[in-house]
């Protein structure tokens, strides 16, 4: 996403320099993704409304070669629901919607923004660890 920005209903993804952010619709603070949470998320933006399997996912998350467990899944997923959270409000959890023992789906439209060079300059928020 070198000159664009996606935007979902609570929350801007943006990619920067090999780094992915979310920021809600008009705020200034920024959630910094980790390498896996944004290819989910990219993933998920590129196919709003369907379902994406567990096996999909970890194929995207691992490769081919390895083989993890649902709660390998599951984690992931849900760091990224809570910066979701952090970036859009408590409403964006409900974002990605679980299908029970088949996998996720991102519940929402999803829109192609024009780049905003002066995100470079907003201030990054890190989830607290706990």
């Amino acid at each position: 996403m070198s000159r664009e920005e996606r935007s979902i209903e609570h929350a801007i993804l943006s990619g920067l320099s090999r780094r992915t952010f979310l920021r809600a619709s008009g705020a200034a603070a920024l959630a910094a993704l980790a390498g896996s949470e944004a290819r989910l998320l990219a993933h998920f933006v590129s196919r709003p409304w369907t379902l994406c399997a567990r096996s999909e996912i970890a194929e995207l998350l691992y490769g081919l070669e390895h083989s993890v467990g649902d709660r390998a899944i599951d984690v992931v997923v849900n760091r990224l629901r809570k910066k979701l959270v952090l970036a859009g409000g408590i409403d964006a959890e409900q974002l990605i919607k679980t299908e029970f023992r088949h996998g996720y789906l991102l519940a929402t439209d999803v829109a192609t923004l024009p780049f905003e060079a002066s995100v470079r300059h907003r201030t990054v928020v890190e989830p607290q660890h706990s």
